[in-house]
């Protein structure tokens, strides 16, 4: 596996002149008052306050691409930063041409190994057949206490100034087109949740050092969660905020400003998520005003928890089909916690077996 290569030349102003093109074809498409009728449906949404069962939000028509858009692998974008912006851009073309109802959204994807990279976790790419984003090899045993004693590490190493330069890029490619800087949603990067990037720098013998060694742990993951807010607070100080109390993510939109990933809970027991999880989540969710969850797998032993954590204003879930659905119904829309981002065919499954969605489930 060949190491993701994290010095890479980020010109902003070169690339946002040599993408005009693509840039300009995307402001000659865009409906500016049906993208602001779309963007007040979703913050209905999101408030809990639409007035429909359920949300299904569309484009009024679709709107074809005036020049031809490369299609750009995830290997093309993560070696080179031109084509890491193309293909973001692309995204937001391609929710124009289909008419769907999703925001068009944009970030620095170089995957889940951003903030493990400020760790000196080694970010790797993956099989070219794969196309898939990179992955990383834990540091294992051996160098959680020197992790846990360094502290929060310098936001100048690993991934962090490439991801930081690449939201710049961003942001000034948007700058001279006030459309596209109001309907373009430039949004934060992927730094997973604490307990998932911990697991991704320590390993699978993290499981047993729950157990065996909780001091050290919490230890890990106040660092790592720190390491986490002071990322956040940089990633803010590049990207203005310009919907304040939302945010925007995968083309959904919450309340708050964080989407949290709690994809290894699914390995973990209640007391262990209310130990070892929660704590940290709530910390970021209060240090940025709130916001949603994402977790893969099976969540019911501790949904509950999750969902009751204080600013938790969405839940988005990995394998809805894995989950029981009136497990779904007393822990999410009983709470009024929006579910985002249910696809058509798993709506209908839940639909089936009695799930009451009161306004408070988008389907894609």
């Amino acid at each position: 596996m060949e190491p993701v290569n994290p010095v890479q030349r980020v010109d902003s102003e070169a690339l946002a002149r040599d993408l005009a093109p693509w840039l300009d074809d995307l402001e000659a498409r865009i409906d500016a008052a049906d993208e602001d009728r779309l963007l007040g449906e979703w913050k209905s949404f999101a408030a809990g306050t639409w007035p429909e069962p359920l949300f299904r939000p569309r484009r009024r028509q679709a709107s074809a691409p005036r020049i031809a858009w490369p299609s750009i692998s995830i290997d093309e974008a993560i070696d080179d930063p031109r084509s890491m912006l193309l293909r973001q851009l692309a995204g937001c073309s391609h929710r124009l041409a289909s008419g769907d109802g999703l925001l068009m959204c944009v970030r620095s994807d170089y995957g889940t190994g951003i903030l493990p990279s400020l760790f000196g976790v080694p970010v790797v790419k993956m099989a070219k057949h794969l196309d898939t984003l990179p992955g990383t090899r834990p540091l294992g045993d051996g160098a959680m206490r020197a992790l846990a004693a360094g502290g929060v590490p310098s936001l100048g190493i690993g991934l962090w100034p490439l991801v930081r330069a690449i939201g710049q890029a961003l942001v000034a490619c948007l700058a001279s087109r006030p459309t596209l800087a109001r309907h373009i949603h430039v949004y934060h990067p992927d730094l997973q949740g604490p307990m998932d990037a911990l697991e991704m720098a320590w390993g699978s013998e993290c499981f047993t050092g729950f157990v065996e060694d909780p001091d050290l742990t919490h230890e890990l993951l106040t660092v790592v969660t720190d390491t986490y807010a002071a990322a956040m607070a940089d990633w803010d100080a590049v990207v203005p905020d310009r919907d304040p109390g939302f945010c925007a993510h995968w083309g959904f939109m919450h309340r708050g400003h964080i989407m949290l990933r709690d994809d290894s809970a699914m390995n973990l027991s209640p007391r262990m998520f209310r130990d070892l999880v929660a704590p940290y989540d709530a910390q970021l969710l209060d240090c940025c005003g709130g916001g949603a969850i994402h977790a893969c797998g099976r969540t019911g032993h501790y949904l509950g928890q999750a969902t009751a954590l204080p600013n938790v204003h969405g839940f988005n879930f990995g394998q809805p089909e894995m989950n029981d659905p009136k497990v779904i119904q007393r822990e999410t829309i009983d709470r009024q916690v929006p579910i985002i981002g249910l696809g058509e065919q798993r709506w209908r499954e839940l639909e089936a077996a009695g799930l009451e969605p009161r306004g408070l489930v988008q389907v894609c």
